[in-house]
């Protein structure tokens, strides 16, 4: 095996490599990027060339309560520089119609998957790989955002499970844009309405790698849920015992304050009894 620093790769220059990964399709620059960091920063490079070549975009898929569904195809647009992360737009400024209730769940997008794919292998080659096409969802869980706030403009940040960089359990985070508004009230059709425009779509190129096996997914997801079960239990028996702790001094106080009339209580007596004696030697006149 060669080592690190004995690697036959170190031969060709960045420019060389850049050739080289330039005249190869996207399913294989995914594969590529996904071994060390140099191919994933080369990879990256020429993955956002043939994007912009081949047109390709993502179509994302939204629906709420498996009634009211739409599809929006959104293009690739550029490179963000701070963190080199793929920025996709929609094709055309499109308005969707939800709707929020306390009884309604809040819109979803269900699916996201490439278009305009082109590569050498065929699509049975790539579902044995687990490489993205057109067909693929990229999602393995779908994922709602919320529509409460009105006139602004939100960002729904979530995570998939990728495998790749040599890890196989990379968690790749990606991020969706949306304006929410509320209409103008002669075109509402019910209440709680909102139109919901889709601004951007944010990914890292891992974000196409293939995706995690579903064993291993939940085995990790049980590793990391472990100490949040811990912590919630211990946060339980101290605020458990806070609140006893607050309920036994009223109660204390509330003793003390019953016990403070009663024993007053002979003292007023005492002083009413002398009162009426008084009042009964007055009432029968001077003695004779």
């Amino acid at each position: 095996m060669y080592s690190k620093t004995n690697s036959p790769l170190k031969v060709f220059s960045t420019e060389i490599l850049l050739i080289i990964f330039a005249e190869t399709d996207i399913t294989t620059l995914l594969s590529l990027s996904s071994t060390c960091k140099n191919f994933r920063r080369l990879a990256s490079v020429c993955l956002a060339d043939k994007f912009k070549e081949q047109n390709v975009g993502l179509n994302l898929t939204f629906e709420q309560e498996h009634k009211w569904r739409s599809n929006i195809t959104m293009k690739f647009n550029h490179v963000n520089e701070e963190n080199g992360n793929f920025v996709f737009q929609p094709k055309i400024d499109t308005r969707i119609t939800y709707y929020h209730s306390a009884i309604i769940k809040n819109p979803n997008i269900c699916k996201i998957s490439l278009n305009n794919v082109k590569s050498s292998s065929t699509k049975e080659f790539q579902h044995q790989i687990n490489e993205p096409t057109d067909d693929t969802n990229l999602l393995q869980k779908s994922f709602g955002f919320s529509i409460k706030t009105r006139n602004r403009i939100c960002q729904k940040i979530q995570y998939v499970y990728r495998t790749g960089n040599g890890c196989s359990h990379l968690k790749v985070p990606f991020g969706f844009t949306y304006s929410v508004v509320i209409p103008p009230d002669g075109t509402k059709s019910r209440t709680g309405e909102r139109w919901i425009t889709p601004l951007s779509f944010e990914c890292p190129p891992s974000f196409f790698y293939p995706d995690e096996t579903i064993v291993h997914r939940i085995f990790m997801s049980i590793i990391n849920y472990k100490p949040i079960i811990v912590k919630k239990q211990l946060t339980e028996k101290t605020t458990i015992s806070n609140e006893n702790q607050r309920q036994c001094v009223p109660f204390q106080q509330q003793e003390s304050q019953i016990l403070q009339p009663i024993l007053h209580v002979p003292q007023l007596e005492n002083q009413e009894r002398t009162k009426f004696k008084i009042s009964t030697r007055w009432a029968r006149g001077a003695r004779r």
